[in-house]
Formats: structure tokens, C-alpha cells, sequence
């Protein structure tokens, strides 16, 4: 069928596939524009953030982070409810606070001190064990909050 000249297979160029129509190549100064040019070239978030007080970069930035916003315990009602869960335990629970406005999970450990205890924080409400009304109804009013329940 076919005769061998030299033994060697004849040389194909590199870039072209037998089985493929060949596409011409990219514009190479093109695709170097491109990516010099960046993601977010001439937006805002082309430039490193800063810090909107010293003017630092953020990672250079030892400015102290600012303290949460909280809500003055007189402007607040606290609703406590006795449950009653598995197996007839019972449980104090506190709601009406608002977690973006209070330190929740410093006032349970407080709460938790108190009634001698445990108990826990879910979905903005505060889970005392037992019925411990009495003794956090007197707390709350002691930081004070209002209290209904």
C-alpha cells in the first residue's frame, strides 16, 4: 500500500488536526490587552479598599472596629412564658429582645448565673431550665428592662 521512503512517518505541523477544520489563530495582542485591562478596570473596586477613617489600606488599618449599636434596656419589654417540653420538663423562656440591639449571649451566662441553671439561646429568645420565673423577672428588672408574663 504505501511504500516507506526512509522509515520515518512524514512530518504534519503540530497545530493542525487531521479531523478538525482549522480555526484561525487568536489575535494575540488582542487576548494581552484584555488581560491587562482586568476585571474591574476603571470601576471602584479596581483599587485596593481603604479604610474610611485613617485612610489606610484595610490590611495596614489599625483603627479599633466600631462598637455595636445597643439598645438602652428601659426602651425594651421582655415577655416571659413558662413551657413545657419532652417529658414534662419545664422551661423559662424570654423574648421581645432584640439580638441586633442587646448582648444576648452575655445576658444568658447572667441569667444562667442567677437561677443556678443551664439554658440557651435560640432564635432571639433566651431558654432558662425550670421554672424559673421569679428569679428572672427580678433580674431583668434589676438591668432594666420591662418585663410582661
Amino acid at each position: 500500500m504505501h511504500e516507506k521512503i526512509s522509515g520515518r512517518r512524514p512530518a504534519r505541523r503540530a497545530d493542525v488536526d487531521p479531523g478538525k477544520k482549522s480555526r484561525p489563530k487568536r489575535n494575540v495582542e488582542l487576548r494581552t490587552e484584555m488581560e491587562m485591562a482586568g476585571l474591574f478596570a476603571g470601576t471602584a473596586l479596581e483599587r485596593p479598599l481603604r479604610c474610611e477613617v485613617c485612610e489606610q489600606l484595610e490590611a495596614d488599618c489599625q483603627c479599633p472596629e466600631p462598637l455595636p449599636v445597643r439598645i438602652a434596656p428601659e426602651k425594651q419589654t421582655a415577655t416571659l412564658a413558662v413551657e413545657k417540653r419532652k417529658r414534662g420538663k419545664m422551661v423559662t423562656v424570654v423574648r421581645g429582645l432584640d439580638a441586633s440591639g442587646n448582648d444576648l449571649p452575655a445576658l444568658l451566662t447572667r441569667l444562667k448565673t442567677v437561677c443556678g441553671a443551664g439554658g440557651c439561646l435560640q432564635d432571639e429568645r433566651i431558654e432558662i431550665q425550670g421554672r424559673q420565673v421569679d428569679r428572672v423577672r427580678s433580674e431583668l428588672q434589676s438591668i432594666g428592662y420591662q418585663v410582661k408574663g
